[in-house]
Order: structure tokens, then C-alpha cells, then sequence
């Protein structure tokens, strides 16, 4: 069996031994060549590595999802009259406070039935309202189901800010997880760290929205109660390090 055999299998395993609770990937490629005398580096050695780190988060941010849609056999009247809806939800909410009002995804579309005198045209848009304040969204929620809106989604999610500090918490912990790995295999191997080849994060974002769950009605629902649940973000750093004995 070659040296080269036999310090893979002993990396594999004692790698499997190392990090059997810990996420974390492990590959070892010489540089020169990968000799050892019992379990010791004879030459410089790349070590491939993946660790996982993570961070939580409370969800900070509401969000109230519309739509509405409007029919009829001539397309400029269906569209007139979405457009005529959006624009009084945009009055409504104009004047609220710390609330960020959004149309979007607007679409016109054709219905033809088997009967020609029966075809229609269809608009329809997507109208968003988002806010930190559960108090200060709801009444709103409440006027424009009144005025025909059509609510499909109430959701808590992270907002931006909360996101890229809890992306900033995991990245740290991540390389805290991966310097302390790498330093455990080095000083197993007999030998240490010379220098970080590479060092790449991938940011994946794992946390989802939880939604506000009530019954559908023409009047002021009642304030959603914001849940302590917390969102877990995970972020994975690859390294490719230098050992040397």
C-alpha cells in the first residue's frame, strides 16, 4: 500500500472521527506530495474545508399582500377600473405612517368562451403594504378589504436590515468554526498553518415568512400577535488552506 494510500485513509477517518457532530467537509490535495511518518506532514499540504454557520433572527417586518381584479368584454374598461382601485388604495394609505405602499405585477388577459358573446377581459394588479408595526398596518388592512381588495397573504418576515446583520452574525461564526477546525487537524498532523489559499462564503438564506392567520372580513380584523419564533440563516464558508509540518 502506498504513503500516499495510507495517510488518505488515515485522513478520512480520523476526519470522520474529528467532526462527526459538526457540519463540516473535508478534502485533502497535495501540493508536492502527502507523506507522513506515522501522523506527521512530511511536505505542504492543501486542506479543502466547509464549515456551516448559523444565526437567528425575530422576524421584524409585516406584510400585507392585495390583489384585485376587474372583468368585462372591453379590455380598456377592465384595466380602467383596477386602475381606479389602485389608485383610491394609494389615497388610502398615502397619509400612514411608517407604512410603504407597493403596485406591482400587473396583468391583462383574455377569456374566450364557446360562445363568443361571452368572451371577457380580465385585469388584475398586486398591491403591497409593509410595516414594523402591526397597529399601524392592520386598520389599513381593514379599509381596503372594505373597498374590494382582496387580501392573499399577512406575513411577519425579516426585513432588510435584520437580514444582512443576522448574514454578518453567521458569516463570523462560520469562520470562528472553521479557524478552530483547521487548527485541531493541523495540530493532529503535527504541523500548522501557513497561509489561507482561498476563502469563499455562500450566503443561503434559509428563514421564512410566518403567517397571520384570520378570518377574512370587511371590518378592522383584530392585531396579529407577533410570534417569538425565530428564523434560522445559514451561511457556508469554503477554505482551501496551507499546512505545513
Amino acid at each position: 500500500m502506498s504513503s500516499f494510500f495510507r495517510s488518505s485513509l488515515f485522513a478520512r477517518r480520523f476526519f470522520s472521527f474529528l467532526c462527526g457532530c459538526t457540519p463540516i467537509f473535508l478534502f485533502a490535495v497535495p501540493t508536492v506530495s502527502f507523506a507522513q511518518v506515522g501522523s506527521r506532514l512530511l511536505e505542504t499540504t492543501k486542506l479543502n474545508i466547509s464549515v456551516i454557520g448559523t444565526a437567528k433572527a425575530i422576524p421584524d417586518e409585516i406584510t400585507a399582500t392585495f390583489f384585485v381584479e376587474s372583468q368585462n368584454k372591453s379590455a380598456a374598461f377592465a384595466q380602467q377600473s383596477v386602475n381606479n382601485q389602485i389608485n383610491n388604495a394609494l389615497k388610502i394609505t398615502r397619509t400612514a405612517k411608517d407604512v410603504k405602499s407597493v403596485a406591482s405585477q400587473y396583468s391583462v388577459f383574455h377569456t374566450q368562451f364557446n360562445n363568443r358573446a361571452h368572451s371577457s377581459w380580465t385585469a388584475q394588479q398586486v398591491f403591497t403594504l409593509t410595516a414594523n408595526n402591526a397597529q399601524a398596518i392592520l386598520p389599513l388592512v381593514g379599509e381596503l378589504q372594505a373597498h374590494g381588495f382582496i387580501l392573499k397573504k399577512l406575513e411577519w418576515s425579516l426585513s432588510k436590515p435584520q437580514q444582512q446583520a443576522a448574514l454578518l452574525e453567521a458569516d463570523k461564526n462560520a469562520l470562528t468554526t472553521l479557524m478552530q477546525q483547521t487548527k485541531v487537524i493541523a495540530t493532529a498532523l503535527k504541523g500548522h498553518i501557513t497561509h489561507f489559499e482561498s476563502l469563499n462564503f455562500s450566503e443561503s438564506p434559509s428563514f421564512r415568512p410566518i403567517p397571520v392567520m384570520f378570518a377574512t372580513r370587511s371590518v378592522v380584523p383584530a392585531f396579529p400577535i407577533r410570534t417569538e419564533e425565530m428564523q434560522t440563516l445559514h451561511v457556508r464558508c469554503d477554505a482551501t488552506v496551507i499546512l505545513a509540518p
